[in-house]
C-alpha cells in the first residue's frame, strides 16, 4: 500500500451513521470523486453502538417538531435499502406505545400524531387486550399503534448501506485503525486532512467523522460534550413463541408504575431468533471514560429483578433472562446529536447520537453528505449544530 493516498472524501467509522454517510456521499458527490470509508473492525461487528439485533423505529416520535419529517424521510430511505438489497433491513410492522392515559409518553405521542396528521390506531383498554393479548393491560392504559413505525435490523443495515456505497464506486477499508487526524495546507495553499493509520497516511480534501463512542479519541475538544454511556439489552423467553412473531407483534414501548412506586419503562421487538423476545429498559449505568472501560457483565440480582418486572408486562415470559448484551453510545447533555461542519475546517462531524442514531441513520447520512459536499443541508435541524466555542478550537 502506498504511504500516502489521496481522496476527495474519507468517512472514518462505518457504523450506523458512517455507513449511511458513505452510501449518500457515493450517490450525491460529483462523478469521479474518490470516496473512502475506514473502519477499525470488520464491515459488520459486535463492538459498535449499533449492535444488538433490532432497533425501534417510529414516525410518531414523542419529541415531535422537526424530527417527524426527518423520520418520514428516513422511512422512505429504509424502504429504498430494502428494495436495493432484497433484504428485510426495515420491518414495516408498526410501533405500539402502551401506557396510562394522560401520562407524558402517551400524550406526547398523541400530540405528535395530531400535529403531523400521522396514520395510527388508538386502543382503549378492552380493545388493546383483544388486539395484543401478549401484554398485561391495566384499566387505565391505552395503546397507540404508529402504523408507519417498525423494526430495523442494525447489523444488516450497516452491511447493506456500505455494500451499496461500494457498488456506487466507494472504497471500504476495514480492520484499519486511525491514530490521528491533522489539518494541513498542500502545495497550492488548499487545506486538507492528513489521516494517520497503522498502514500509512491517507490525505483527504474533506473528512467525515462518524466514530460513535470513539469520537473523543479523534476529537478531544468534544471531551466535555459527549459521555460514553453503557446500554444493556435483554431478551426474555415466552412459553408460546408463536404469539411473538413479527406477524403478530409490532415493536413496542410500555410504561407502567411498579408496586414499589417506581416507574418502569421498557421497549422491545418481536422474536427474530425464534425463541426469545427483546424487551429492555437499558439498565442505565454510569458513563465510562472510554469503550475499553465498559463492563459487559450484569449482576444476577439486576437480571432477576428485571425478569420479574418484565414478566409483569408480558405474563407469558419465564421469570428468568436467558440472554443479554451490553452496548454503548455517545450521549450529549441535551440528548440531541451533533451533526455539523466544523468552522473553517474541511471536517464534518456526526457524533453524540444519544441512543437515537440508528432510526434516523439514513437521513442523518444524507445530512452529513450534504454538509461535506456543499457546507449546508436544508433538512438539518439547527439544534444539531456545534456550539461556537467548540467550532473555534483546533483539531
Amino acid at each position: 500500500m502506498p504511504k500516502e493516498e489521496h481522496y476527495d472524501y474519507v468517512v472514518i467509522g462505518i457504523g450506523s451513521i458512517g455507513s449511511m454517510a458513505l452510501w449518500q456521499l457515493s450517490k450525491l458527490a460529483a462523478s469521479g470523486k474518490k470516496i473512502l470509508g475506514i473502519e477499525q473492525y470488520g464491515q459488520v461487528h459486535p463492538h459498535g453502538g449499533y449492535a444488538g439485533e433490532s432497533r425501534l423505529f417510529r414516525v410518531a416520535v414523542k419529541e415531535g417538531g422537526e424530527l417527524v419529517p426527518l423520520a418520514q424521510r428516513a422511512r422512505e430511505m429504509w424502504l429504498e435499502l430494502n428494495a436495493i438489497s432484497g433484504r428485510d433491513v426495515f420491518l414495516p410492522i408498526g410501533a405500539l406505545s402502551i401506557g396510562p392515559k394522560g401520562t407524558v409518553p402517551i400524550e406526547a405521542t398523541l400530540s405528535s400524531i395530531k400535529e403531523w396528521n400521522l396514520e395510527h390506531d388508538y386502543f382503549e383498554p378492552e380493545e388493546l387486550r383483544e388486539r395484543f393479548p401478549q401484554f398485561e393491560v391495566e384499566d387505565n392504559m391505552v395503546g397507540i399503534l404508529d402504523l408507519n413505525g417498525g423494526g430495523i435490523r442494525p447489523e444488516v443495515a450497516v452491511a447493506v448501506a456500505s455494500d451499496a456505497a461500494v457498488e456506487l464506486g466507494a472504497e471500504l477499508r476495514t480492520h484499519t485503525r486511525v491514530d490521528s487526524i491533522n489539518v494541513e495546507t498542500d502545495e497550492n495553499g488548499a487545506e486538507r486532512v492528513r489521516i494517520a493509520t497503522q498502514d500509512g497516511d491517507v490525505l483527504a480534501a474533506h473528512v467525515i467523522i462518524t466514530t460513535g463512542s470513539w469520537a473523543k479519541e479523534l476529537l478531544p475538544e468534544f471531551e466535555s460534550k459527549i459521555s460514553i454511556t453503557p446500554i444493556t439489552l435483554t431478551w426474555m423467553m415466552p412459553r408460546n413463541i408463536a404469539q411473538f412473531s413479527p406477524e403478530k407483534l409490532p415493536v413496542f414501548l410500555y410504561d407502567t408504575d411498579l408496586s414499589s412506586g417506581s416507574h418502569f419503562h421498557v421497549y422491545g421487538a418481536p422474536s427474530l431468533d425464534g425463541y426469545t423476545v427483546k424487551i429492555s429498559h437499558g439498565h442505565e449505568r454510569k458513563p465510562v471514560g472510554s469503550v475499553a472501560e465498559l463492563n459487559k457483565v450484569v449482576s444476577e440480582e439486576t437480571l432477576d429483578e428485571f425478569s420479574i418486572n418484565a414478566s409483569g408486562v408480558v405474563p407469558d415470559f419465564y421469570e428468568s433472562c436467558p440472554r443479554y448484551s451490553v452496548h454503548h453510545d455517545g450521549f450529549t447533555e441535551n440528548g440531541k446529536p451533533i451533526i455539523d461542519r466544523l468552522k473553517d475546517k474541511p471536517i464534518t462531524v456526526a457524533v453524540g447520537m444519544s441512543g437515537t442514531g440508528m432510526k434516523f441513520a439514513p437521513i442523518y447520512g444524507q445530512i452529513v453528505a450534504e454538509l461535506a459536499i456543499s457546507g449546508d443541508s436544508s433538512v438539518r435541524p439547527k439544534a444539531f449544530g456545534v456550539e461556537r466555542e467548540v467550532l473555534n478550537q483546533n483539531v
